[in-house]
């Protein structure tokens, strides 16, 4: 066995033994003490670059992160525990750490914060739950010109998906744009506009593995970007 693997199951079992230790802490209430029991615990980073061996890991800096923001007042602190640069984002990610880092800034009034990190997150590892909580923000804030950019980004990064499709549907039709509803059905080859929605409910995955195939992505790009 590897020295990498016996490091790992060290580790495994340590964040076990650490987990216990924090609630002991938290029950006691002594927040010096919370305090350095969390960072010795996020300071044993996993040693392998592989998502099963973070997991356990990644739950000790949410609830350092929460402990701060809920319990001992801490923001900056809690802003800071938020690892989103320690994570290898090319290999793996966590689509929870992202949402909670931006659902921090948002609590604290930092919109353009929480954007910031859900746009980074799009960069760096885009994920269906990552663009449908930041077009659901932006549609809740009255911005469809934005919800339609994001939509077009989610379409761009996965063109086969079909509630991608039929989430951006249901935008046109809510917005009653029965000129876009039409243009946004040419891409997929799909009936009048009354039909697109009800289409792309019904169509399931295998149709639109068909029809996605035909779609000029750089034309849809434009098509989202384009509000008038």
């Amino acid at each position: 066995m590897s020295k990498a693997v016996h490091n790992m199951a060290d580790n495994s079992t340590n964040t076990v033994g650490r987990g216990k230790e924090i609630w002991l802490e938290e029950s006691a209430g002594n927040k010096d003490r919370i305090r350095e029991v969390y960072e010795r615990a996020i300071a044993n980073v996993p040693p392998v670059p592989e998502k099963r061996y973070w997991q356990r890991y990644i739950y000790l800096w949410i609830n350092y992160a929460l402990y701060e923001e809920l319990d001992a007042g801490g923001m900056e602190r809690a802003r800071y525990v938020y690892c989103l640069q320690l994570i290898p984002h090319k290999k793996f990610s966590f689509a929870k750490i992202w949402l909670l880092a931006a659902g921090f800034e948002i609590r604290q009034l930092n919109l353009e914060g929480a954007r910031k990190i859900l746009g980074t997150a799009i960069g760096k590892s885009p994920k269906d739950k990552i663009f449908n909580k930041y077009i659901e923000i932006e549609l809740n804030l009255g911005n469809f010109d934005e919800c339609r950019k994001l939509c077009g980004k989610y379409l761009h990064w996965s063109p086969e998906n079909c509630y991608a499709w039929t989430k951006y549907a249901e935008l046109e039709k809510s917005l009653c744009d029965s000129v876009r509803q039409n243009g946004l059905g040419r891409f997929l080859n799909l009936p009048s506009p009354n039909q697109h929605l009800t289409c792309l409910n019904c169509c399931g995955r295998h149709t639109l593995t068909l029809n996605y195939q035909k779609v000029n992505l750089r034309e849809l790009e434009n098509f989202t970007r384009d509000s008038s």
